[in-house]
């Protein structure tokens, strides 16, 4: 009920995990089971949440090299925080707000009332692996870095992103290294500022785009639903474009 202090060793939970008190100056942990965490975890290492993970008491920060959540968290209203990289292995429901500071592996969905947001600087990359569906309510979803497929994974790498009336900001190359099969946006505004977006199969913009650089969309077919506006930049579309939308600046 009051916590952990690990004094820079390893902590393995072989069960479930219900957690009332603060982990500090831990290594690494590793639960098998369920988490109930009811109080913030920092590691030195990694943090392996095999089971699925319930927020509980507020939110929370997760403080680790990397945080695997591999059973899917149930936030319970409460905001989660990674500070690290994390990978999300089990769909993510409930949370009101999701940050990552760092490279994001997504393998399943990720719905929030509020926003979210995948790393802090430049050099932090989203891979997609599988098909991803990222959900808020009328709230941003932001990508700082790079957006790619997993080359690894068998299934394709298809993300959706329905943000209401929200804005959906990619700060970097989407598949520039590997290409996903489909990007498909539901917002009030998509920005791309990271200069290219590829995918083999299809890009649909339900919301307007705003260009923050000059934009080259590689796709079999892109649909811009609600047009472009350009911001006195290039638009190079590689492909077949359908526009219902009016294209300026």
């Amino acid at each position: 009920g009051q916590g952990v202090g690990g004094a820079g060793n390893d902590l393995t939970v072989t069960g479930n995990l219900n957690l009332d008190g603060a982990v500090t100056n831990v290594a690494d942990l590793l639960v098998t089971g369920t988490s109930d965490l009811g109080a913030n975890v920092d590691t030195s290492g990694s943090q392996t949440y095999t089971g699925a993970v319930a927020l509980s008491g507020g939110d929370r920060t997760l403080t680790g090299s990397t945080v695997s959540l591999d059973g899917g968290v149930t936030g319970g209203g409460n905001a989660l925080s990674v500070a690290g990289n994390a990978e999300i292995g089990g769909d993510v429901t409930g949370v009101s707000t999701l940050s990552v500071s760092g490279n994001t592996m997504l393998a399943a969905d990720v719905t929030t009332s509020g926003a979210q947001s995948y790393g802090d600087a430049a050099g932090d990359s989203v891979t997609i692996a599988g098909p991803v569906s990222l959900s808020t309510t009328d709230s941003a979803v932001s990508f700082t870095g790079a957006v790619d497929g997993d080359s690894d994974v068998t299934s394709a790498d298809t993300l959706t992103i329905s943000a209401g009336t929200g804005t959906v900001s990619f700060g970097g190359a989407v598949g520039s290294t590997d290409p996903l099969q489909s990007l498909t946006v539901t917002a009030g505004l998509t920005e791309i500022n990271g200069g290219s977006v590829s995918t083999t199969g299809n890009q649909t913009y339900n919301s307007n785009v705003s260009l923050g650089a000059d934009a080259n969309l590689t796709a079999s077919l892109v649909n811009l639903g609600q047009g472009v506006g350009g911001a006195g930049n290039d638009l190079t579309v590689t492909g077949n474009l359908n526009l219902d939308g009016a294209v300026t600046n």
